[in-house]
């Protein structure tokens, strides 16, 4: 058996204008020795880029299965097991609706996060690690979508989560530093989801 992960490197299309040869050639081999292989091996291959493959490619594996984004349920059972525990009611909805568009390895860097972050934080409990953990995913998400101006919906409800999550020990000042939304915008909201604006 042979895993061949990220394919896409030595198996693009071979139309590209801009290749100068060496590419083709890398191609050609590959298709020639999948051809030589025996019919007792077992070749499995792995892209995140399937559109760049050549067609070629394709007609060499019998089977394709597509992994697709986990659904709602997939990435509660995903977190709990990656964390290692199970997840209050309350706190699972808000990290399955914050991770809509996580993948299962995203999903793991994610708790892998919040794990090290409880074992170097002694008063942090691991659901207040994994909600800070999201909001930096959801940061990182944000800034490579929208850029540096970008303020993210998902980012500022997870902020305000952590505020009534941990009523007294969050200020508006300090979640402005852990989720880069304004102290004002964050207060304004605030006020509103409490019904006191």
């Amino acid at each position: 058996a042979l895993l061949i992960d990220e394919l896409d490197a030595i198996a693009k299309l071979r139309d590209d204008r801009n290749d100068l040869g060496e590419l083709k050639r890398i191609v050609i081999s590959l298709l020639q020795n999948i051809d030589l292989a025996s019919n007792r091996s077992l070749l499995i291959a792995a892209t995140n880029h399937p559109h760049v493959l050549d067609p070629a490619i394709w007609r060499r594996f019998e089977v394709v299965v597509e992994v697709g984004i986990p659904n709602f349920n997939e990435r509660l059972q995903l977190i709990e097991r990656f964390l290692g525990t199970k997840v209050s009611p309350v706190l699972s909805k808000v990290l399955v609706e914050s991770t809509e568009k996580n993948s299962g390895a995203q999903l793991e860097t994610i708790c892998t996060n919040a794990k090290r972050r409880q074992l170097l934080e002694d008063d942090l409990s691991i659901e207040e690690a994994v909600i800070l953990s999201l909001i930096e995913n959801s940061k990182q998400a944000s800034y490579l979508t929208e850029g540096k101006s970008g303020t993210d919906e998902t980012t500022t409800k997870l902020a305000l989560f952590l505020k009534e999550f941990k009523e007294n020990k969050y200020s508006f000042n300090e979640l402005e530093k852990i989720s880069g939304i304004p102290k004002s915008t964050l207060h304004n909201k605030h006020k509103v989801a409490s019904g006191t604006a």
